[in-house]
This record gives structure tokens, C-alpha cells and sequence, in this order.
């Protein structure tokens, strides 16, 4: 189901992001951005296609959220750190144990 997110994307030319998969629930996605835009034309796509979308501006929001798994993906902006980026995929790795980027 990812696929057909970033294909969607793609199409509405969001910015690129990464997306990590970490449970059956992949339906209900972790949007991680410090772009307000960038976030809201993300949510929109995603839901336009039929994902329950969670946004946060914040590394403290988005690591609130990994640590409850409330979401089966995340889904981090090009714009984050490559430093953060790396700690909050490997918080949620260790956590659900399955991921992969595209």
C-alpha cells in the first residue's frame, strides 16, 4: 500500500520523503516534517488515497508517537536531519523489528 502513497506523491509533486514500514497497521501513517506545507500537502495525498495520517512538526511529537505505536508507518521529510532521521527509524525499528526505505 505504500507504493501507491509515494506513486500519489509523486504525482501531486509533494516533496520527496522517506518511508519506513513497520507493521500490519500500514494504513495509519507517522508524517514527520519541520515544513507546515510540506506536512499539509502530505496529509492530503495520503488520506486522498485512503491512509489515516497523523503530522507533527516536532522530533519530542514524533518520538512520543513511535514510543505509543500508534502508527504502522513513518514517514520522514527530506528536511529532517540525516542524524535525526536515523535515530527516529531506528527507535521504531527496535520497537516493531521491520522496516524498509524507498
Amino acid at each position: 500500500m505504500v507504493p501507491q502513497a509515494e506513486e500519489m506523491a509523486l504525482s501531486a509533486n509533494c516533496p520527496p520523503a522517506v518511508f519506513i514500514e513497520f507493521r500490519m497497521d500500514a494504513h495509519k501513517v507517522l508524517s514527520f516534517s519541520p515544513d507546515r506545507g510540506a506536512l499539509l500537502t502530505r496529509e492530503a495525498v495520503l488520506r486522498k488515497v485512503g491512509f489515516e495520517v497523523f503530522s507533527t512538526s516536532t522530533e519530542n511529537q514524533a518520538r512520543f508517537e513511535i514510543e505509543t505505536a500508534k502508527c504502522g508507518v513513518l514517514l520522514i521529510c527530506f528536511r529532517v536531519s540525516p542524524l535525526v532521521a536515523k535515530e527516529l527509524g531506528s527507535a521504531e525499528t527496535a520497537l516493531m523489528g521491520r522496516s524498509f526505505l524507498s
